[in-house]
């Protein structure tokens, strides 16, 4: 591990058009120690050429080809392989503004922070920037148990406590954590349990991270039976909280995952999707659930029972609530 270096992460995959972009807003950083890991998760296009001409171009930048093993798989390679005292991620069509990282560093060696945390702004397809997020106004520091509680504040502050790409962590957070390999929404899996022991995490308002929107929208808008995986990523941060006796935080987990499914549902049905599959994940969050049977009561015992003995009734709330 080298004092002071941050390794930058980067999964690779069919995004030739906007990696050069991504490359050089890392590249052009204010703060120069960096490590740049690209990982050619087999990409079927140039993009592993491009990564190839670009390492020959800047010491600074390490190549990884690999067999595919999606965005989770590609970020624990380059954990693996990282020798940074920080580590940081960036997705391959997504930009950073020049002093993220250096306004992130600040933050939390000013804070003695395990991790540090800035806002976004979306990006269009052709660059033009749009409205910003962010869950502060003005700069705070917080607990991980704490985020894990601020995430539910609204759709707004779950993306700002959950996403993997607009943080600096400390790299011992990840001793014993790793993605999961092979899932889609792998960052709501395991950013909340990474953080959860975190004793200070820095937070800023600065929308330092460019997330384009209109390719993402496109690709998550296709919508298949991979989408309900987010909900093995809710059964993941239950059984966690379980674990670690946190009954408030699983009852909002699962209250969640209860109403998301429901806008999942109805998403399923206008894409003809088949009914079985999300029946069979609507089962799955109530096996998940009867885990931690006593935790079940009030509101949650109510809507639990709705969902799973009169399904088309629940819905049919949820769409009055929801209109």
């Amino acid at each position: 591990m080298k004092k002071g270096l941050v390794s930058v992460i980067v999964p690779i995959y069919n995004v030739e058009q906007y990696l050069p972009a991504c490359v050089h807003s890392i590249l052009g950083q204010t703060y120069t120690n960096l490590e740049i890991i690209l990982v050619d998760d087999d990409s079927p296009d140039r993009c592993g050429k491009l990564c190839d001409d670009f390492a020959g171009k800047d010491a600074r930048i390490r190549v990884i080809h690999q067999k595919n093993m999606g965005p989770g798989g590609a970020r624990n390679t380059g954990i693996d392989a990282a020798q940074g005292e920080f580590l940081a991620f960036a997705d391959p069509d997504d930009e950073l503004c020049p002093d993220e990282i250096e306004r992130l560093m600040d933050a939390l060696v000013k804070n003695k922070a395990d991790a540090a945390v800035c806002g976004f702004r979306y990006i269009s397809e052709d660059g033009r920037k749009q409205e910003s997020v962010s869950l502060v106004s003005s700069p705070e520091t917080i607990s991980g148990r704490d985020l894990q509680f601020r995430y539910f504040d609204s759709y707004e502050a779950s993306i700002y406590c959950m996403v993997v790409w607009n943080k600096l962590y400390r790299a011992e957070l990840f001793d014993r954590m790793r993605y999961p390999v092979g899932k889609l929404h792998e960052d709501e899996d395991l950013t909340l349990r990474l953080l959860y022991p975190a004793k200070r995490i820095a937070l800023t308002a600065y929308p330092g991270y460019l997330y384009r929107i209109k390719l993402k929208t496109s690709i998550m808008g296709e919508f298949s039976e991979r989408r309900f995986e987010l909900f093995d990523a809710y059964i993941s941060r239950m059984r966690f909280y379980a674990a670690h006796g946190e009954e408030e935080l699983w009852r909002k987990t699962l209250l969640h995952a209860l109403h998301m499914f429901e806008q999942d549902l109805a998403l399923a049905r206008k894409s003809g999707m088949d009914a079985s599959v999300p029946e069979r994940y609507r089962r799955k969050i109530a096996a998940a659930a009867v885990e931690q049977r006593p935790w079940i009561r009030g509101r949650l015992k109510a809507e639990l029972a709705l969902s799973v003995r009169t399904p088309a009734l629940y819905h049919r709330l949820w769409r009055l609530k929801n209109r």
